[in-house]
């Protein structure tokens, strides 16, 4: 792989959780969660994005519903090429792409070097005539205010569903860097578990997602509550409930407390300008689970570093890989082109 100016015109982020793609000169024209339902009957039935969501949980034996997507890498390489193909093709049959693209991808910093070959690999499978790489961390931080010339150091923390994304970027390189298995789906499951404790209830994925959009704090005496409906796991009717801000703060406390610990041994492996650095200009968050009531100042009281959460945190990684279509001199900086 080596790096050149490859003139793309999308940018692909193939997250856990959603795929989002970037048209260069437009903006986002798609962002769809990363999913599958395969028909094994009949292929025709086979949907992603939006209508897989909307099957889970109600399909028959015929119908599975999947994400070929996992902590950031491709898992499962045939339906990935399916799933991608099919939402390129939506975006052709609408007129918002042409048959002919060249893709970017934005990937997370810990992936090993097979991880990422397999984008190169998911990229031309799907008929892309150029394809290329790019941590996404780094245009991120540039798109969030950072200039490219810049001579400090900075860190950046991207909390996305499945993973949490961090790195140590000085001069456009990552000094430090590296992903945990650990984000939103780990606080959406342990709130799941603590609700089936208390309240004998099951709920919806869904229903936990609208639950920390509510109630989701890092704030010891917030008073937010939300009414919730779910399956009494012992006579299986449906009933609501209330839940509290108070009864989520341990469960995301606990999380972001291992987020900070990462966060505390990756500075400890930095040397003293490089924390010198970071003491000026603070500790930039983004991604969709960044984006919890209190988690700046959580943060800041936990590491003692300024903490900043970027504007629109969920779409912080592709609005910087987006710029950076547009940016031929950095693009041909930071992009791997397999060739």
């Amino acid at each position: 792989m080596k790096r050149k100016n490859a003139g793309f015109n999308i940018a692909i982020d193939l997250g856990s959780k959603y795929t989002s793609i970037y048209k260069i000169g437009v903006g986002v024209v798609l962002k769809e969660p990363s999913l599958i339902a395969i028909d094994s009957i009949d292929k025709e039935n086979t949907v992603c994005g939006l209508q897989a969501y909307n099957l889970i949980g109600k399909t028959n034996y015929q119908m599975t519903v999947l994400s070929p997507i996992g902590q950031g890498a491709i898992v499962d390489m045939t339906n990935a090429k399916y799933m991608l193909s099919l939402l390129i093709d939506s975006l052709v049959k609408s007129g918002v792409l042409s048959k002919k693209n060249s893709a970017l991808f934005i990937l997370p910093s810990g992936l090993t070097p097979s991880e990422q070959k397999d984008f190169f690999t998911l990229g031309y499978a799907v008929g892309f005539s150029k394809v290329g790489v790019v941590p996404g961390l780094v245009p991120a931080l540039i798109n969030m205010g950072i200039k490219e010339d810049d001579t400090q150091a900075h860190m950046l923390v991207s909390i996305g569903y499945a993973i949490c994304d961090l790195a140590i970027i000085h001069g456009l390189n990552i000094v430090k860097g590296g992903t945990i298995n650990l984000g939103g789906k780990t606080i959406c499951d342990a709130v799941s578990e603590f609700i089936a404790s208390k309240y004998n209830m099951a709920v919806s994925s869904e229903e936990c997602v609208r639950i920390l959009t509510k109630v989701a704090t890092l704030i010891p005496n917030d008073i937010r509550s939300c009414e919730f409906e779910g399956l009494d796991i012992s006579n299986k009717r449906y009933k609501t409930n209330i839940i509290y801000s108070s009864d989520i703060y341990p469960i995301i406390a606990k999380c972001v407390d291992k987020i900070g610990d990462v966060i505390e041994t990756v500075l400890n492996m930095c040397s003293p300008d490089i924390i010198a650095d970071i003491h000026k200009s603070g500790i930039y968050l983004c991604g969709g689970s960044s984006n919890i009531t209190g988690i700046e100042q959580y943060l800041t009281h936990k590491l003692g570093y300024k903490i900043f959460v970027d504007v629109e945190p969920d779409n912080t990684l592709i609005y910087g890989a987006g710029a950076l279509l547009s940016n031929t001199v950095l693009l041909s900086k930071l992009a791997r082109v397999q060739g």
